[in-house]
């Protein structure tokens, strides 16, 4: 088996158990609340995270430092392993970017441009694990993830426009008009960008639109190709996961499904109630 150690960053929405029953090192994403400094998934939950937002405090979101990313880095490297470095999507980040400068410094650092986040993220990582117990080499397991990058998408509808706004991803009059007329942006997170799918005017409009994206792509895209299909959300209580999951699980019968929170990044440009599903090709 190679020595390498498969590394990412909390973008992927990886629990801590789910990071060590896949031996997968996650490097915790940085929030500012008020002018003290959190770390996502270690002192900072989704709850605690949208409590400060209902709150009205001042939650930022940044980058992890060059010097925490070069330390997860050479602890690894001391072992002796290769890094194969996952972090989230270039196309949603600069921090995809500033990781491969700093990699140039490494002999045995391979940073992937995986155009991926969350629920998309977590299906190549969980591929990575299989290419590296297979005995790949960690730059043939990059050049393959990259080639099969945009074999995936996220749908997903926001439940208010608000959060967008205060980011700066719609103008306020946008927003404005959005909240008027009680439409809710169907989104499709894929092939590098953004785009919108639909509009619909009801929470249950909504997700049969969603689901019929996801039947659209199983039937057009990925007839002959295993496909990993996940729910994901902002701010679901259990319950309200369990329910989402069982509506998932009988409107795609032949899949194993879950349904997991999204990170904390994302949250915090979508706020509350956004809900949505994965599908991405398993090679």
């Amino acid at each position: 088996m190679n020595n390498i150690t498969i590394m990412t960053d909390s973008n992927a929405g990886l629990s801590a158990a789910e990071a060590a029953a896949l031996n997968i090192d996650v490097i915790p994403m940085p929030f500012c609340i008020d002018g003290e400094n959190y770390e996502e998934g270690v002192n900072l939950t989704h709850a605690d995270f949208f409590k400060a937002m209902d709150a009205g405090r001042n939650v930022t979101t940044s980058q992890t430092s060059p010097g925490k990313v070069m330390t997860h880095w050479e602890e690894a490297l001391e072992r002796g392993d290769d890094v194969l470095y996952i972090p989230m999507s270039s196309d949603l980040s600069s921090s995809c970017q500033s990781a491969q400068a700093l990699s140039t410094s490494y002999d045995h650092v391979h940073v992937v441009d995986n155009h991926r986040i969350s629920v998309t993220l977590r299906a190549a990582l969980m591929q990575a694990r299989e290419k590296v117990d297979a005995g790949m080499s960690a730059e043939a397991i990059k050049d393959e993830l990259e080639s099969e990058s945009f074999d995936a998408a996220i749908y997903a509808m926001c439940d208010t426009l608000e959060y967008l706004k205060k980011g700066g991803r719609i103008t306020p009059a946008v927003a404005a008009a959005g909240k008027l007329l009680k439409i809710k942006p169907v989104v499709c997170i894929g092939n590098g960008t953004m785009s919108v799918e639909g509009k619909v005017r009801s929470h249950k409009a909504g997700e049969e639109k969603i689901f019929s994206l996801v039947e659209r792509d199983l039937k057009e895209k990925y007839s002959d190709t295993p496909v990993m299909i996940r729910g994901l959300c902002s701010s679901m209580n259990e319950d309200e996961k369990e329910a989402f999951k069982v509506k998932l699980q009988e409107r795609f019968p032949d899949h194993s499904v879950e349904v997991d929170m999204l990170p904390l990044s994302i949250c915090a440009h979508v706020g509350p109630g956004t809900l949505g599903v994965g599908i991405s090709a398993m090679h």
